[in-house]
């Protein structure tokens, strides 16, 4: 899983709050009801959203942490050209604990694997994923009943299910490819999105009930939110 820090833009609209459930079952609340939906749910805590001016600690009873919904967006990388007859040096490198050896020699039992990709979508059609991507969630626009996340319109996604499974340039080229839709056409999402990925997939993953594991090349604002989110998925 790959994350990074980076400038801290808000949505001016939003906040997320980290609820002690406890207290959440005997009702979110201040000197006044609060509507809120529930984005994800831990065991002791869950992860609300809320419209409203700031809210601090103290205001709420339960209330363990709360902060303003941010902008999250794809990670840009440096592209690396790859010379006649040598592998590519990110799968070169992982295949041997010392040194480089021109080669990528891979475990062939990765069909029970699933790897959720929390991006831009990922592009179903594209030849390196065969039949291996199924449908998914689309968390960044709900209303689109036609994108289950097999839509990619920024290209980020695809790219990288292509390192992680793809058969040309993935690890686990026969892994199981399921997309979680959190950003759109600009690269771009919030925290609140990719909260509601992450309950997504820790739902499906208990589901499924195989091996998995979560990608999210993303930059975003130091948040408690979504750290709190991420060990909660892990």
């Amino acid at each position: 899983m790959f994350m990074a820090a980076c400038c801290y833009e808000v949505t001016g609209e939003k906040y997320l709050a980290i609820v002690n459930k406890a207290r959440l079952d005997k009702g979110f609340r201040g000197t006044k009801p609060i509507p809120h939906s529930v984005l994800l749910e831990g065991d002791l805590f869950e992860i609300v959203e809320f419209d409203g001016d700031e809210v601090g600690e103290d205001d709420i009873e339960g209330v363990i942490h709360t902060e303003k919904d941010a902008i999250v967006q794809v990670a840009s990388g440096i592209q690396q050209t790859e010379k006649p007859g040598v592998t590519l040096w990110h799968l070169d490198r992982i295949d041997q604990t010392v040194g480089l050896d021109g080669m990528f020699v891979w475990d062939n039992e990765t069909e029970d694997i699933d790897v959720y990709i929390v991006d831009t979508g990922v592009y179903a059609g594209h030849t390196d994923f065969g039949e291996r991507v199924l449908p998914g969630k689309n968390v960044y626009d709900p209303s689109d009943a036609h994108d289950t996340g097999s839509i990619d319109c920024n290209g980020h996604g695809t790219h990288v299910a292509s390192l992680a499974a793809g058969t040309t340039y993935g690890v686990a080229k026969q892994a199981t490819i399921i997309p979680v839709k959190a950003m759109g056409c600009d690269g771009k999402g919030t925290v609140s999105a990719i909260v509601k990925a992450l309950q997504y997939v820790i739902f499906s993953a208990k589901s499924r009930g195989r091996k998995s594991v979560v990608n999210m090349s993303i930059t975003s604002p130091l948040s408690q939110v979504l750290n709190t989110a991420t060990e909660a998925a892990t």
